[in-house]
């Protein structure tokens, strides 16, 4: 089961779990305007993924330089599938509203452990202000094909004019296991997103390591992960990846292209060939082209 079913198998216990009342804990003793926050909806953990990358190499014509860049372009799946799998965490994606009269503490159910939340809102607008989340052996799928994780998040909010208009910030520190079909990942993610959200939908850009992430079209299943597009910036170094395809178990790409550029007119071009890849650097104006073996 790849991350797409199971984001759309916890939208469906998240829908459930709305319409039972989702709900629990203190009241809103403090306040007449009975503030319809927007509600958490559950989804997977991150995938499989190489460990969070650090900063990206500069572009240089050698093959240490081609290589270099060709095991940083591998480690930044990482980030990506960390920063592709946020909108499926509980507490990202918030976009429905809370039963009336819904309480300012809560927490709504996973296919085993549960989620928490807190929540805070403006006493005189009812417009809201945070939600703090605890994922509490929070477990989606089944023992064959899922996801478990643990850890906090916190959510605030800012620019608040609807429930269809607004911007906000979370930051996450979770831990997770992810199995599916005999492969099993498990470790940590710390990672903060920045989102608005208007008639265009949700738009986010994530920040994971030293790496800004943006763009991102991303899937998982077993040890192999997918980047079907995604953008990310280390200091002046653009990735922008289209098809690549990189599994985990072996710490190689099996297919795709990386484009790889600097503020400086440099660029590489990673594509994945025979018995490794194929670099093309254009540095001060000329070419060269690397073949770098695995």
């Amino acid at each position: 089961m790849d991350v797409q079913r199971l984001r759309a198998l916890a939208a469906c216990v998240a829908c459930a779990a709305l319409a039972a009342g989702c709900g629990g804990g203190g009241s809103d003793a403090g306040s007449n305007l009975n503030p319809t926050p927007p509600a958490p909806a559950p989804g997977p953990a991150p995938g499989p993924a190489p460990a969070p990358s650090t900063g990206a190499p500069p572009i240089t014509a050698s093959a240490n330089g081609a290589r270099a860049t060709v095991d940083y372009i591998n480690d930044a799946v990482a980030d990506i599938a960390t920063a592709g799998s946020t909108d499926g965490l509980p507490g990202a994606s918030l976009t429905a509203a809370l039963p009336t009269g819904a309480t300012v503490t809560g927490s709504f159910p996973c296919t085993s452990g549960n989620v928490s939340y807190s929540y805070t809102y403006n006493d005189a607008t009812a417009a809201p202000v945070s939600y703090s989340f605890s994922y509490n052996n929070c477990s989606y799928g089944t023992a064959q094909y899922g996801y478990t994780y643990n850890g906090t998040a916190t959510l605030n909010y800012s620019n608040y004019v609807s429930a269809t208009s607004f911007s906000f910030s979370q930051v996450y520190d979770i831990t997770y296991t992810y199995t599916s079909g005999g492969y099993t990942s498990s470790g940590s993610s710390k990672f903060s997103q920045t989102c608005n959200y208007a008639s265009a939908g949700l738009q986010c850009s994530y920040l994971v390591g030293d790496n800004a992430v943006s763009d991102i079209s991303v899937s998982s299943s077993g040890s192999v992960t997918t980047v079907s597009s995604a953008t990310v910036t280390s200091g002046t170094v653009t990735l922008r990846y289209t098809g690549w395809v990189y599994d985990a178990s072996t710490g190689r790409a099996t297919a795709g292209t990386v484009t790889v550029s600097d503020g400086n007119g440099n660029s590489a071009t990673v594509q994945v060939v025979g018995g490794g890849y194929r670099v093309t650097v254009v540095y001060n104006g000329a070419t060269t082209v690397y073949d770098v073996a695995y």
